[in-house]
Order: C-alpha cells, then sequence, then structure tokens
C-alpha cells in the first residue's frame, strides 16, 4: 500500500501593516472620513456657537467679536517682527556656537541654554515689566523683544 501524500497547505501571506508617525496634528484626508467628519463637526459647531452668542447673548460677545480684527492685526506685526528679529539673533547665536574662539563659543552657549530654560511667558513679564521700569518700551516692541530672544535662542 503507497503512503497517504498531502498537499502542502498554502499559507496566506499578509503585508505588513503600515503607520504614519507625524510630529503634527492630524489633518484629514478624504478617505479618513472618521476624522474629516469630527473636523467638520468641530469647524461648524465653533462657528454656529459663535453666531449664537453674538445674536442671542449680544451684551459682551458682539463687543469681543468687534475687536477680533485689531488683534489679529496686533498678531500679524508682532510675529512678523519677531520672526526677523529671532533671525538675526539665532544667527548670530548659531555662529557663536560654531565658532573656535572659547569665549566666544562659550558666551554663544551660555546664551541659548539660559534662555531654553526660561518659558517665554517669565520673558515676556520680565521684559514688558522689570525692564519697562527702567527703559520706557513700548508693549509691541517688548512682545517683539522677548519673542525674538526667546526664539533667536
Amino acid at each position: 500500500m503507497a503512503p497517504l501524500r498531502r498537499k502542502p497547505k498554502k499559507i496566506a501571506v499578509q503585508e505588513p501593516l503600515t503607520i504614519e508617525v507625524g510630529d503634527g496634528a492630524a489633518i484629514p484626508r478624504r478617505k479618513d472620513v472618521g476624522m474629516f467628519t469630527a473636523w467638520r463637526v468641530a469647524f461648524f459647531g465653533a462657528i454656529a456657537m459663535v453666531l449664537y452668542l453674538i445674536f442671542f447673548t449680544p451684551d459682551p460677545y458682539r463687543k469681543i467679536i468687534v475687536f477680533v480684527p485689531d488683534g489679529i492685526w496686533v498678531t500679524f506685526k508682532v510675529t512678523v517682527g519677531a520672526i526677523v528679529l529671532a533671525l538675526v539673533i539665532g544667527l548670530f547665536a548659531g555662529l557663536g556656537r560654531l565658532a573656535g574662539n572659547k569665549v566666544i563659543n562659550g558666551i554663544a552657549s551660555l546664551y541659548v541654554e539660559v534662555i531654553r530654560g526660561i518659558p517665554l511667558l517669565v520673558q515676556l513679564f520680565y521684559i514688558y515689566y522689570a525692564l519697562g521700569r527702567i527703559v520706557n518700551i513700548p508693549a509691541i516692541s517688548s512682545a517683539i523683544i522677548a519673542m525674538a530672544i526667546c526664539y533667536g535662542a
């Protein structure tokens, strides 16, 4: 009697599952139906809430909305000013850290490490309130200087 021969079973090979890891917020794509719907609900819900507050409780909210364009303009000025000044400060700090001279390298490294260790809010308060008592600095200028020093490091 001949031995029974079994056919070898074919094992289905699945492709490995890839997981995308990003460093930012999840920005929805068309194929991400659940995420896209959640973004729509949040966006239109926020707009509906603001409109509801403006029309049905106008006392504080309509006054607040009137000031939003002014706040956007101030934010734009501070942001552009801080970026330009931070680029200059960061260039000198970076070149100082690359310098072969130990003194310049030490000063630049000290600046970077100390400034990075202090939160931006503390720097804003220090420059506006403490330095403002010695030198009269306008509010926007002190914000630009504080953010430039922080982000230049």
